[in-house]
């Protein structure tokens, strides 16, 4: 992370040490030691002025609503799936359901799905072909065994120029978020992951919380997503349950527009750490201003 970070300080953005502020994106349940070792970095390694770090999906929630409101942001990402209910701008950490299913593992099960008509996708580079057939042509079916059953193949040309059919792999990858199974996984759905996460939330807020249900995530993209998703709440939530899922267009880059909007809120500079209140207290000072 150490090498990272002097990277995009220097050479992507080019900062001077010790002038800018840092707003820092985290996942949901972020480990306390983790966020410790940023705020450690962060102030004795690149001598920020100041830092804060915020949940995505709470950034998230601000790039949809634009405000202060309970919701539930399905933020499935690379490498951390999650669910995750929102009160009064905090993440409500014992409501939230962290699922197996990411964008990673739909990349891995895409190349395995074409391996097994034969093709060769082995290398880091055979590897991100399959993840751009996943994200160009993967699909998620409203009825799966119709969908697979009668899916038309679609061609994709490879760097090489070779042109190749993909067909029933489009709906079978992104299946494997609804069913984990097909993963080998016995973890929950998507949609049950919503259910419970609202489920495990007080009674009071549950109405607003089916209400407004926010995707995020760049493996949220793939068409039918939405639909299906709301098909499969219907079938789990109570009966006369309103319902409703918002997409935004820009949802896979929304923790960063969200980071846009809370650091020019009249109120963000309070939210921030000191240098002065890093050297007072230390690395748990992260985890007493950021939750």
């Amino acid at each position: 992370m150490e090498q990272f970070w002097d990277h995009l300080f220097e050479i992507e953005l080019r900062l001077e040490h010790g002038l800018n502020p840092i707003l820092l994106t985290e996942p949901a349940l972020n480990p306390k030691p983790h966020r410790e070792k940023s705020a450690e970095l962060l102030f004795e390694r690149f001598n920020v002025p100041s830092m804060h770090a915020a949940a995505q999906p709470a950034l998230a929630m601000f790039a949809s609503v634009g405000r202060l409101s309970p919701s539930i942001v399905v933020d499935i990402g690379e490498d951390i799936s999650s669910v995750v209910p929102l009160y009064n701008e905090h993440v409500m950490d014992l409501s939230v359901v962290q699922l197996e299913v990411s964008g990673r593992a739909l990349t891995e099960y895409m190349v395995g799905l074409l391996n097994a008509r034969g093709l060769a996708f082995e290398t880091a580079g055979e590897r991100e072909v399959a993840r751009d057939i996943k994200e160009s042509l993967g699909r998620v079916a409203l009825e799966y065994e119709e969908g697979t059953s009668s899916a038309e193949q679609q061609e994709y040309t490879m760097p090489d120029g070779q042109v190749v059919n993909v067909g029933s792999e489009r709906f079978k990858c992104a299946e494997a978020l609804f069913r984990p199974s097909l993963l080998g996984l016995s973890s929950l759905g998507i949609q049950e992951g919503v259910w419970r996460a609202i489920e495990e939330c007080d009674v009071d807020v549950r109405g607003e919380m089916y209400s407004k249900i926010i995707l995020n995530g760049g493996s949220t993209l793939f068409r039918g997503f939405k639909d299906r998703l709301v098909r499969e709440l219907l079938a789990l939530v109570p009966s006369g349950t309103r319902l409703n899922v918002s997409d935004p267009p820009e949802r896979k880059f929304s923790s960063w527009i969200g980071g846009s909007v809370v650091a020019s809120l009249s109120n963000f500079q309070s939210k921030l750490i000191s240098q002065e209140e890093y050297n007072e207290i230390g690395p748990v000072v992260v985890n007493w201003k950021c939750y």
